[in-house]
């Protein structure tokens, strides 16, 4: 049991068998960010939104959280003309920047690519352009 904790990652933990247990994926939305003033003021549907991006965020991938507005309007259970709202809200807002537009025709189905300026992008810091307003 010794042998198989030597190769854990750090921070990760062993089952009962002494292998790797699934890393729980969650969403970390920081306190400092809800008291701005700028999320207080979205709507509902916007926040919800924002969830579904922080969701698919995970580290590394920033600027390439993939998200239609097809896709939003499905797991939100709304209209696809809500979530472009809701879209445009939080790129209003500073919580979202398009890095690349996306296309739905027949050849491809390519979702938009966003970035989250709450983390860093490209080596650059974090903008937290929703602060700034």
């Amino acid at each position: 049991m010794g042998e198989a904790k030597g190769r854990l990652k750090a921070g990760q933990k062993a089952n009962r068998k002494g292998r790797s247990a699934p890393r729980v994926k969650f969403v970390q939305l920081h306190s400092w960010m809800l008291e701005s003033e700028a999320y207080r003021t979205l709507c509902p549907g916007a926040r919800a939104l924002y969830v579904e991006l922080a969701y698919r965020f995970n580290g590394r991938n920033n600027g390439k959280v993939y998200l239609s507005c097809r896709e939003a309007a499905q797991r939100l259970h709304s209209s696809k003309d809500s979530a472009s709202r809701w879209f445009r809200e939080l790129e209003a807002s500073g919580f979202i920047r398009m890095r690349q537009r996306g296309s739905f025709d027949w050849k491809s189905h390519q979702a938009t690519e966003w970035i989250l300026t709450e983390h860093e992008y490209a080596g650059e810091p974090a903008t937290k352009d929703f602060m700034r307003g």
